[in-house]
């Protein structure tokens, strides 16, 4: 086989990248800021979820493709006093599964 050349992986990447069920790990990060929370809408609630796509090869022709969602959560000092709070939400992992018909 020949030498692929420098454009041609960048373009072979770019195409991988835009395949949802590539054999390509990606680390996306989503934040929500939540403006007005508490009981005089004075505080900002921020939660950042991580969610890991990762590729699981089954076999020559069968690639397991998983997502995860990591919420991490801030909650901020409250009115009377309580410190603001970091901590982890429901860990939700998403697959094959949940498209099931049953």
């Amino acid at each position: 086989m020949g030498k692929v050349s420098d454009e041609e992986g960048a373009a072979e990447l770019v195409k991988a990248a835009q395949n949802p069920i590539a054999n390509l790990v990606s680390l996306p990060f989503q934040n929500n800021t939540l403006f007005g929370v508490g009981p005089q809408g004075e505080s900002t609630l921020n939660v950042l979820n991580i969610q890991p796509v990762i590729p699981v090869p089954l076999s020559k022709n069968l690639l397991l493709v998983t997502r995860t969602i990591v919420p991490v959560i801030n909650q901020p000092t409250s009115p009377t006093g309580r410190e603001s709070l970091s901590s982890l939400g429901d860990i939700n992992p998403k697959g094959p599964l949940n498209r099931l018909p049953w």
